[in-house]
């Protein structure tokens, strides 16, 4: 069976045909071509074995300019999967390999700088299907998908909408203090006006009453009626179809999904892109040593497993 073949294009020391024999065992002919687009900048190599078959230790790496001005040039060469391969232990982690289209109308792979400037989408099959996390990326957005159309079968099952539904299952779970129009917009990162007008919706349905707060009557938090409670109640597992496939997982499997996903929320909170976050990376009583989480509050080491994201003792650190 006769091997695929891909067209590849080098602009720097795979044309060299001392580089050729010793990636392929062959000398490749190719044909000259440019790319619009892009431009040449330098990065130092210190991997061993690709100095020794260069034995050049300034590399070119092409940047995307984003500017049709600017080229480059090299030649596009035809090659077999295996030499694909091989090309890709050539190449050192600061390369990415993507599909370009060339000037002469041909597509071909061209290795570019990973982290220097370009914004490749996480949804770009290319770049996905060579970075974990890209693909992590995208396995989230699938599992948010089922998020929302859980939500949302809950929703229409309650003639509300999904935000309705997420404040009464709040409500239900926190506490008064928290169960005020300012915190609820801060939790869900809404705008103040877009949870009142669903807060009317609420009790205009006698889900939800007022608490009138007897310091400052002009303050007030909210709590769920019968009915409200009943909904919520029922609503609270809208996600165990989730819930039931990690039970699946061994207990270090979800550890390890749990810690990840705990970092991954921390970054995104400092980073301003979420907000509140009662966990226990954000607690003036968390502490870590060596390695090992404390409560100061409970005065106990926390295993990772045990490390919370939803914690009614939270108390933020500033």
């Amino acid at each position: 069976m006769n091997e695929t073949t891909h067209l590849l294009f080098s602009y720097g020391t795979l044309q060299l045909e001392k580089v050729q024999i010793e990636t392929y065992g062959r000398i490749l002919k190719g044909q000259r071509d440019k790319l619009l687009g892009y431009k040449i900048e330098n990065l130092r190599i210190t991997d061993s074995t690709v100095l020794a078959k260069s034995q050049v230790e300034h590399h070119p790496i092409a940047i995307n300019s984003r500017n049709q001005a600017d080229y480059i040039e090299g030649k596009i060469f035809e090659i077999t999967d295996r030499e694909l391969a091989e090309t890709d232990k050539y190449e050192v982690s600061e390369y990415v390999r993507i599909l370009e289209t060339f000037e002469s109308g041909r597509k071909a792979w061209i290795y570019v700088a990973k982290n220097m400037g370009i914004n490749y989408s996480p949804f770009n099959l290319v770049e996905q299907n060579q970075k974990t996390e890209s693909r992590i990326v995208v396995a989230l957005e699938r599992i948010s998908e089922a998020f929302r159309v859980l939500l949302w079968n809950e929703s229409k099952e309650n003639s509300l909408s999904p935000i309705q539904i997420q404040i009464l299952i709040f409500i239900y779970f926190h506490s008064a203090e928290k169960c005020k129009v300012g915190y609820l917009a801060t939790e869900f990162n809404m705008t103040k006006a877009t949870i009142s007008d669903s807060v009317k919706v609420l009790l205009s349905k006698e889900l939800l009453t007022k608490e009138t707060d007897p310091v400052d009557t002009r303050s007030y938090s909210l709590s769920l009626t019968n009915d409200g409670e009943k909904i919520a109640k029922k609503a609270s597992f809208f996600a165990s179809s989730i819930e039931k496939p990690i039970e699946l997982l061994t207990e270090e499997q979800k550890t390890i999904m749990l810690n990840g996903l705990l970092k991954l929320i921390y970054e995104l909170n400092k980073a301003g892109i979420i907000t509140i976050q009662r966990m226990c990376f954000t607690c003036s009583n968390y502490q870590i040593n060596n390695g090992i989480h404390y409560c100061k509050l409970l005065k106990t080491q926390l295993a990772e497993n045990e490390l919370r994201l939803d914690c009614p003792e939270h108390n933020l650190d500033r």
